[in-house]
């Protein structure tokens, strides 16, 4: 009996072994990627609302739509018509989805998840940009401010004007809302209740490609355009308003998500060597062998215990795309 219960234990020891070291080289990864395929130019990404939301530039035969994936299925479920252009941008919160029109535009586009469909166009006084939701509340950057919708009423109740020509990225979280602006480099916040600016964070000052929110704290990341190989995530500790940690990533262009424990950026380091690795949001370095990925990095995202990636053929085709979920 002794010599059973003795073998039991070191089955149980070797399996978890097993999956230790199966973890680790396969970057996490308990699942076989999904591939759901789709013909057209694919932007943005969001989650939330119980789907995964990906806005579709362009398609042969149809326009601009918002498409709709059920992540019990797998499957594209709805594909929802909008007026858009290059440069759109999408969040997910108050209760929709929410779609700027992009370069030249004039309007957000409010899309009812229980319904599918555009239900309000809000007009913009300018062209919309980034674009985020939270504090019951919708925020979209102009060219030289942040314009507040109200979700209840379907229209701009506010303007805050910040002192720059360009904006760059706009995310809400920590009670804030948060603008980074270019070219000078600097991470504004804003508080919602007295829409005013808080805190004026100095970051490096390559352009913003990225924000994100996660693990904690704020992420930018800063693509170095003079080779556009490489790039500078920056943490900032949303307690203490100031810049914490700083680290290079090579590739290009990193792309980039937050969530389930860790930092993941999604990169190129050579023709036909697409990855996404695992960052720790402590120290910044890599952990784990990176993912592969079999296709051009467009966009990340994380939600439903997965890992989900728009890629393209290449950097330079638009399509055919296709859109992996690898769970986590």
């Amino acid at each position: 009996t002794s010599r059973l219960g003795l073998f039991g234990a070191l089955r149980v020891v070797l399996v978890v072994v097993a999956v230790i070291l199966l973890g680790g080289l396969t970057g996490g990864c308990v699942s076989e990627p999904v591939k759901i395929p789709v013909h057209g130019l694919l932007a943005e990404i969001a989650v939330g609302e119980d789907a995964v939301w990906v806005t579709q530039q362009e398609a042969e035969g149809s326009g601009a739509a918002v498409l709709r994936i059920d992540p019990r299925v797998n499957q594209i479920i709805a594909s929802i018509p909008i007026e858009a252009r290059a440069g759109t941008h999408m969040t997910v919160g108050e209760g929709a989805v929410w779609v700027t029109e992009g370069q030249r535009g004039r309007y957000v586009h409010r899309i009812d998840p229980r319904a599918n469909q555009v239900v309000a166009a809000i007009p913009i006084p300018e062209p919309p940009g980034a674009i985020g939701a939270g504090a019951g509340t919708v925020w979209v950057a102009g060219q030289k401010g942040v314009y507040r919708i109200d979700p209840r009423e379907n229209r701009v109740t506010r303007s805050i004007r910040l002192p720059t020509d360009v904006i760059l990225r706009l995310v809400v979280g920590f009670d804030a809302v948060w603008v980074a602006t270019g070219p000078g480099g600097y991470l504004f916040r804003i508080d919602p209740d007295t829409e005013r600016v808080v805190a004026t964070i100095r970051v490096p000052s390559q352009p913003v490609t990225f924000a994100v929110l996660g693990e904690g704290s704020v992420w930018l990341v800063h693509g170095v355009f003079r080779q556009y190989e490489s790039g500078i995530v920056t943490r900032v500790d949303p307690q203490a308003n100031e810049v914490v940690g700083e680290s290079f990533v090579a590739g290009y262009p990193p792309h980039f998500a937050a969530g389930n424990g860790f930092l993941w950026v999604g990169r190129s380091l050579g023709p036909r060597q697409w990855t996404v690795s695992r960052l720790d949001p402590r120290t910044l370095r890599s952990v784990g062998k990176p993912i592969s990925v079999p296709s051009f990095i467009s966009r990340i995202a994380i939600g439903f215990n997965s890992l989900w990636i728009i890629a393209s053929l290449s950097p330079s085709t638009s399509y055919p795309s296709l859109i992996y979920r690898i769970g986590l």
